[in-house]
């Protein structure tokens, strides 16, 4: 594998707002042209130190895969305070109001034509950098979203992160309507959910889902005091 130039860089940007994210269901927000140059450098970055001997730790099955390895849909990370959740009050908010951006924005990675991995995007130190990557279970649930409601349909959605339930939710809209919410594996986890294959047409009402996030958060903060 060669590094990617920067003139390339460019010519790699351009054909990932112009051809990528249409084609998929977006957060409302795009991603700006520096997160996605620091997307293209991280990818090279990591692709470079992974090998036959740790691809499978980064949800890489072969050399081939990694080699065809290229950047596929952006999630902006949102999250809820949890001062907002131990508050929260269904007859006077909403998920939507509750909650608010971070600087973190995921990537997923595609070879072949499926999902492998993700790519973490994090502002740090005063510059857009690429911090880590991984989560190939995340990734598959992600595409899997992409795929069950696409944005040529009119679709979006926002990667939603409750860190101290340790839960990541999905929240789907159409034009401002919210349609639901998705919970994935590690809020399905959290929320003592039935065990089952995850399905993305699986949409919750996002109050039910803050009502019983509430006690986890709660027990969370307890145990870091």
């Amino acid at each position: 594998m060669k590094s990617v130039k920067p003139a390339v860089l460019k010519k790699l940007v351009a054909i990932f707002f112009v051809v990528i994210l249409p084609s998929v269901v977006t957060a409302n927000e795009t991603p700006s042209t520096e997160v996605v140059v620091a997307a293209v450098e991280g990818l090279n970055t990591f692709l470079h130190e992974i090998n036959a001997h740790n691809s499978g730790g980064f949800g890489f099955s072969s050399q081939a895969d990694v080699a065809g390895a290229e950047l596929g849909v952006a999630f902006q990370v949102f999250t809820i305070r949890p001062d907002k959740i131990l508050s929260y009050d269904p007859s006077i908010s909403d998920l939507s109001s509750m909650i608010v951006p971070t600087n973190q924005w995921q990537f997923l990675i595609i070879s072949q034509g499926k999902p492998k991995s993700l790519l973490t995007v994090d502002f740090f130190e005063g510059q857009w950098t690429a911090v880590s990557i991984g989560a190939s279970g995340l990734a598959m649930q992600l595409s899997k979203i992409t795929e069950a409601w696409p944005a040529s349909d009119g679709y979006s959605c926002k990667l939603i992160k409750v860190y101290q339930a340790k839960s990541d939710l999905l929240e789907i809209l159409r034009g401002d309507t919210v349609i639901g919410v998705v919970p994935l594996f590690s809020a399905r986890i959290a929320l003592g959910f039935e065990k089952k294959d995850f399905d993305p047409l699986d949409l919750q009402d996002s109050k039910n889902i803050v009502i019983n996030l509430k006690p986890i958060v709660e027990k969370s903060l307890q145990q870091e005091n």
